[in-house]
């Protein structure tokens, strides 16, 4: 059942990026905070494995960028 709550928290996360990344008002932190957020909101969250691993822009294709 895990699976089903992370897929709404990823298509939550998803409606959000559409309306707010045309505005510039996402980067890789916000964007990471913010699906972490509709994660640890689906009933029985127990927090998270590993955070998420988020770039973009010209080191997007960085594995583990950080």
């Amino acid at each position: 059942m895990s699976q089903v709550y992370d897929a709404i928290a990823l298509c939550e996360y998803i409606q959000w990026l559409e309306i707010n990344v045309p505005k510039d008002s996402v980067d890789e932190l916000i964007g990471e905070e913010k699906l972490k957020n509709f994660r640890l909101a689906q009933p029985a969250s127990r927090g998270l494995s590993f955070g998420s691993i988020s770039a973009s822009g010209p080191n997007g294709a960085i594995i583990h960028y950080g």
